[in-house]
């Protein structure tokens, strides 16, 4: 495996004055990610209830601002605030967590220049594969996972993912499949979100007898053409492993990412906050602690 290319990716952070749109603020991933009724929105962001207790509770926000104290505090109340843009020392809040990174890239009409050469020659095996492009469903993910090179131990936890989405949005998600002979090799599911004009890749899969015909290097094309006519400006691939001398299970999908031109984003730490209250913790019920 080239893991040196993961040294060589054109990182960058969301600073204020940057371009750099921040899909996990939006309401389209909120709505997305979390259940009805766990998540307040704001007008910079949402914040979530991760849990609550009268004791003990626990607030996530996705802002751009720092979120005010929420109302119903607990005797112990956590607030974690994840920043859309990377800041300077704020009082009262201390950073503490794990530093993630994000691979995204510019949509315009020549991304393929921002393609390397072994992109561009995956695309053109997969154009000379005879292979045809269409709109899927959840039935075609399910079929290719269960033949595909996703881990089994991970098959139940990405389709639920998806299945949140389609629960909640829909006409947002883009099931893009390839077949050969009306058998699906490949699926690659993306998310549109309208609010900063971003898709982002979801989960998808490929069959493994079908990896010379390059099923996803062409869905990703497909998926770019499709961002193309809504307008968007940005493709986001997910998760990215940051440079490391040390081997890591996202090592392989990383360094796939690279052959698009992608920038790894560097997203700001977590901050922490925590609030105590002066009224005494009424007694916890059981059950709130399911």
């Amino acid at each position: 495996m080239l893991k040196d290319r993961l040294k060589f990716v054109a990182d960058q952070c969301p600073l204020p004055s940057s371009p750099i749109p921040s899909l996990q603020h939006t309401k389209w991933y909120a709505e997305g990610q979390n259940l009805p009724g766990t998540y307040t929105l704001h007008s910079d962001g949402y914040t979530i209830t991760v849990f609550k207790t009268p004791l003990v509770s626990w607030y996530r926000s996705f802002t751009v601002n720092p979120p005010s104290r929420p109302p119903d505090s607990s005797f112990i109340t956590f607030h974690e605030w994840l920043p859309k843009f990377q800041l300077a020392k704020t009082p009262g809040w201390y950073k503490f967590g794990r530093v993630y990174t994000w691979a995204y890239a510019r949509v315009h009409p020549n991304y393929l220049n921002d393609w390397n050469g072994q992109a561009k020659r995956h695309l053109k095996a997969f154009q000379k594969s005879g292979s045809q492009l269409r709109l899927g469903t959840k039935q075609d993910v399910m079929l290719l996972y269960t033949t595909s090179q996703v881990p089994k131990s991970l098959q139940k936890a990405m389709l639920e993912v998806l299945d949140k989405h389609l629960a909640i949005h829909p006409q947002t998600i883009d099931i893009l499949v390839a077949e050969q002979a009306g058998i699906p090799i490949g699926c690659y599911v993306a998310g549109n979100s309208d609010e900063d004009k971003i898709s982002e890749y979801i989960i998808g899969a490929f069959h493994p007898g079908y990896a010379k015909q390059q099923p996803m290097v062409g869905l990703i094309d497909w998926w770019y053409q499709r961002s193309l006519e809504k307008g968007y400006t940005t493709n986001t691939f997910g998760h990215m492993q940051p440079p490391s001398w040390f081997p890591a299970s996202g090592d392989g999908y990383s360094v796939f990412k690279t052959n698009f031109g992608i920038n790894r984003l560097w997203l700001p730490i977590n901050h922490w906050r925590v609030y105590f209250s002066h009224k005494r913790p009424s007694p916890i019920n059981p059950g709130e602690l399911k």
